[in-house]
């Protein structure tokens, strides 16, 4: 919600949630340490690989599980936590497949960062098409920035 200057005493790389709540809606990934409210819930991983990516799997398969189970006399508690079953991807074999997991966030990832660079490219063009400025001369060097850009190496 904020931030502090008080030592942080939760640490990062794990996802949280409010036990006071109706479901998994308020689960988050909390990236660095962290300071929590009585009423939340530190989920701490007991496997590794454990980052962002498996995170938001995670979280969308809490939800997914939970979602209309809880109210407001029937709350997500570390005990209702706990005997909460959810689906993840796995391998051939059995295991929870983190490799596809991360591979498909990044995947969904990378099409989302390519239909916000086409939507500004084409906003771009429309703002230079209605005010005129669609009639200039580039310079090399302003060409070899605008083409690297379009090749995605702009980073």
């Amino acid at each position: 919600m904020g931030f502090s200057e008080l030592k942080a005493l939760n640490k990062g790389n794990t996802i949280t949630c409010s036990d006071t709540t109706l479901g998994a809606d308020t689960m988050y990934y909390q990236a660095i340490d962290f300071i929590g409210y009585s009423h939340i819930q530190h989920l701490v991983p007991k496997f590794s690989p454990f980052n962002k990516a498996i995170a938001s799997i995670i979280i969308s398969a809490c939800r997914v599980s939970t979602s209309k189970k809880y109210d407001y006399g029937n709350k997500f508690n570390r005990e209702a936590m706990k005997n909460t079953t959810i689906h993840l991807p796995i391998t051939t074999s059995g295991e929870i497949d983190f490799e596809f997991m991360e591979s498909f966030i990044a995947e969904l990832e990378a099409e989302r960062i390519a239909e916000l660079e086409a939507e500004r490219i084409a906003e771009l063009e429309a703002y230079l098409l209605a005010t005129g400025l669609t009639d200039y001369i580039l310079t090399a060097e302003e060409k070899a920035v605008l083409q690297a850009f379009r090749d995605g190496k702009n980073g």
